[in-house]
């Protein structure tokens, strides 16, 4: 005398598989949620010549008395071309950094090599994250060699 159909047990198996999977969905879901970065706008980096402001190295570094000057634009999507050498002698990777008119960090990236073209760089900034007065692009290699760029926002 059988109590149980044959292919009872396969399916009371699949069901249980089944509820467990629903029940970490949501789980899943939150973790997933919580470690995407949020959608924001970051700086371009690209080699080529065209340029809004060109910055240029000096030995006052954040002290030059003229530092080259940019109108933000206005409107969203705006963007500011910022064209600025590469320090001859310099030992990759490079970290670049923009700096506020107080001092405090706008975008920092860690590369391992840049696109020079005929000794320059770009860096594309949404017009969004600069503020008005005076900004530094800051350049230090492995080797810990600093160069900075100031420039004044207007």
């Amino acid at each position: 005398m059988e109590l149980e159909p044959r292919g009872a047990r396969p399916a009371l198996g699949l069901q249980v598989t089944l509820i467990v999977l629903v029940a970490l969905l949501p789980v899943v879901w939150l973790v997933g949620r919580r470690t995407a970065p949020a959608a924001t706008s970051t700086p371009l980096l690209l080699g080529g010549a065209a340029t809004h402001l060109q910055l240029t190295a000096s030995h006052l570094g954040l002290g030059a008395d003229q530092p080259p000057e940019v109108t933000l634009p206005a409107g969203p999507g705006s963007t500011v071309l910022i064209e600025f050498p590469l320090p001859e002698g310099r030992t990759p990777p490079y970290q670049l950094s923009l700096t506020g008119p107080d001092g405090g960090l706008i975008w920092q990236v860690v590369r391992p090599d840049l696109p020079v073209i005929e000794g320059s760089l770009q860096l594309a900034v949404p017009a969004s994250l600069l503020r008005g007065g005076r900004n530094s692009l800051v350049i230090r290699d492995a080797r810990g060699m600093t160069t900075s760029l100031p420039f004044l926002a207007r």
